[in-house]
C-alpha cells in the first residue's frame, strides 16, 4: 500500500484526529498508479482501496471505470500470473490454480472467455461444412 493512502488527514495534519475517506479522484488515481507498477485482479485493486479507507461506493465506481476502459482484466491478470508461476516459479497446474482462487479468480471465470472466442470459428466451420 502506497504510504500517500495511510497518512490521508484533513488539512489539519497527523494530529488533529479527523480522518475524511479518500475521494473517488484520488482512489482512481492511486489504482492507476498500483496498476501501472503490475498487473493486478479486481480483487487485489479492491483490497488495496479499502484498506487505504475508500468508501464502498467509491471503491465500485473507481472499478467500474477501470474496467470499462479495460484497465482491470481479471482474464489477463490471471493469465500473467500463470506464466509467471509456471515459467519462472516452476508451480504445478493445481498451484497455480489455488493461487488464482486467491486472487479472486476460479476456472470457471475463466472458460466461458475462452469459449467465446472459439465459439465463432466452430460456428463457421458448421456453416461451411452444411452448405457443402
Amino acid at each position: 500500500m502506497s504510504p500517500r493512502l495511510r497518512s490521508w488527514t484533513d488539512e489539519g495534519g497527523e494530529g488533529s484526529g479527523d480522518r475524511r475517506p479518500p475521494t473517488e479522484a484520488r482512489l482512481y488515481t492511486e489504482a492507476v498508479r498500483a496498476l501501472a507498477r503490475r498487473e493486478l485482479t479486481s480483487l487485489q485493486l479492491r483490497e488495496r482501496l479499502v484498506a487505504a479507507g475508500g468508501r464502498a461506493a467509491d471503491i465500485d465506481a473507481v472499478l467500474a471505470r477501470l474496467g470499462a476502459d479495460g484497465a482491470v482484466d481479471d482474464c489477463r491478470a490471471a493469465r500473467i500470473h500463470a506464466q509467471t508461476a509456471f515459467r519462472v516459479r516452476k508451480r504445478t497446474r493445481a498451484r497455480i490454480l489455488q493461487e488464482l482462487e486467491r486472487l479472486g479468480i476460479t476456472l470457471g471465470d475463466l472458460l466461458p472467455h475462452q469459449r467465446s472466442d472459439q465459439e465463432p470459428a466452430a460456428e463457421n466451420g458448421q456453416a461451411q461444412h452444411g452448405q457443402g
